[in-house]
């Protein structure tokens, strides 16, 4: 296979549609070409058969990529004019690829798909998020590792719904660090003690209504700074709430999106798990960055220390967030499949 062509695209909704209809549900064997890019993500924790149906982040071949992984076949060009001019495979290189002329290995068909592109710095989209109607919230139990991807303010990306969010360990009543989860991505969040909240907007006042009963119950405070004044209620105190009830994150499920039929699943992380493993992270030091006061790594299992100049969440530091290698999260490759109805 030439090293600049394509089998598949994932640059627009038609695009992305066709390419889930055509993938293959699962991968079962060692020859299949899906394990080069799979080992890119998953590393030596990769298992078979893996659910492909499970994957929601899809990396795109950038240039960058490209040299990360020098030999990597992966027929995902990139969504810039260089992308555009890529040729296309050919038939009998991209077959072993997709499950076109076999139904059993087909996923099911997909309609009204959701598309979010995430780019890094210099503008370029290097990762695509594929939001699927009819799949269901499925939270990870606490203590358990959950993929995610997240961007600072200046990334592209329309549904981030912090402006300035941390969570460092402050007496700053703050945000929260929002993520998205993300199958797929490779960076990799242990939950600790965590909360399900599967429809936002009643849970959110059920936890409210909770933690004004307690006798101790701190105040909920204002938030005077104008970069609240759009936020919605229960998005600007939900860190805050949860903090205050014991909670080290949140799982929610974003449904009060008519324009997603199958709402936002996001990661929110409080200020409380900052105290417990980071007390020293300086709130100027995270408000602006993609990273987190918080230990990630990566699925392979390696180290990830994050840049904090990337506009993404990243493991490409070096070493700046070396405390966070002490934390060794479970293989995402083994964790339980999202459901699909």
């Amino acid at each position: 296979m030439r090293a600049r062509c394509r089998c598949f695209s994932v640059c627009s909704r038609a695009e992305a549609t066709a390419f889930l209809d055509g993938a293959p549900r699962a991968v079962e064997a060692w020859d299949d070409p899906w394990i080069g890019y799979l080992r890119t993500v998953y590393g030596a924790r990769l298992a078979l058969p893996f659910d492909l149906e499970r994957l929601e982040f899809f990396y795109l071949r950038t240039a960058a990529w490209a040299r990360r992984h020098p030999g990597v076949a992966w027929p995902m060009p990139p969504c810039d004019a260089d992308g555009r001019r890529w040729p296309a495979c050919g038939a009998r290189a991209c077959a072993p690829w997709l499950a076109l002329d076999d139904p059993a290995r087909r996923r099911a068909p997909v309609a009204n798909l959701t598309l979010q592109r995430f780019a890094e710095v210099g503008g370029g989209a290097v990762g695509v998020l594929l939001r699927r109607p009819g799949v269901h919230f499925d939270p990870v139990p606490s203590q358990w590792p959950i993929e995610v991807v997240r961007t600072r303010t200046t990334s592209q990306v329309d549904l981030t719904l912090a402006a300035w969010e941390s969570c460092t360990c402050t007496p700053i009543t703050q945000y929260g660090c929002w993520h998205f989860a993300a199958a797929g991505s490779g960076i990799v969040l242990n939950v600790r003690r965590t909360l399900w909240m599967p429809h936002k907007t009643a849970d959110y006042a059920a936890l409210k209504a909770e933690h004004a009963r307690q006798r101790n119950g701190t105040p909920i405070p204002p938030f005077r700074s104008r970069m609240f004044q759009r936020a919605v209620d229960e998005d600007k105190h939900l860190s805050f709430v949860a903090d205050a009830r014991g909670y080290d994150t949140v799982q929610v499920l974003r449904d009060d999106l008519p324009e997603v039929p199958s709402g936002i699943f996001e990661l929110v992380v409080t200020p409380r798990y900052a105290c417990a493993v980071n007390p020293d992270a300086t709130f100027d030091a995270y408000r602006h960055s993609p990273c987190v006061p918080v230990p990630i790594t990566h699925a392979n299992g390696s180290a990830c220390a994050c840049d904090h100049r990337r506009r993404l969440l990243n493991c490409d530091g070096s070493g700046g967030d070396a405390w966070t290698a002490a934390v060794r999260a479970s293989p995402c490759a083994t964790r339980p499949t999202r459901r699909a109805s």
